[in-house]
């Protein structure tokens, strides 16, 4: 009896794991994983002048694309989540952080690939000195 239980264990696992992976009635099972999509919202003011900010916002790890930064600015973010950073493609780690919110100080230049990784929801606003 106890041999049998060490094999209802696994097949009652497996049954409560792939509950949902089977097809649709007449339609041969593919095996595949089903995918989840998830939709990311950024928004973005270019800067037009040395006084205009610039605001982004999401949720979770996001490629904001290349910024361009007129003057030295200070970065304030928020997040709701365990971890936030922002970084470059080049290296540069602007925020890595398990806090809530912060700010901190970015050189004026070309940024090319700047991405958020984050858990939660996030807010980034920069804005020139």
């Amino acid at each position: 009896m106890v041999r049998r239980a060490w094999f209802v264990v696994p097949a009652v696992l497996l049954a409560l794991v792939c509950g949902g992976c089977g097809g649709s009635s007449g339609s041969a099972s593919t095996g595949a994983t089903p995918t989840k999509t998830v939709t990311v919202t950024a928004t973005a003011a270019a800067p037009e002048s040395k006084s205009a900010t610039s605001s982004f916002s999401g949720n979770g790890t996001q490629n904001l694309g290349d910024l361009r930064i007129s003057s030295a600015s200070t970065l304030s973010w928020r997040n709701d989540g365990l971890i936030f950073g922002v970084m470059t493609v080049g290296g540069d780690v602007w925020v890595q952080s398990q806090g809530h919110s912060g700010t901190t100080e970015i050189a004026n230049g070309e940024y090319r690939s700047v991405k958020v990784v984050a858990q939660g929801s996030w807010s980034i606003k920069i804005t020139p000195h």
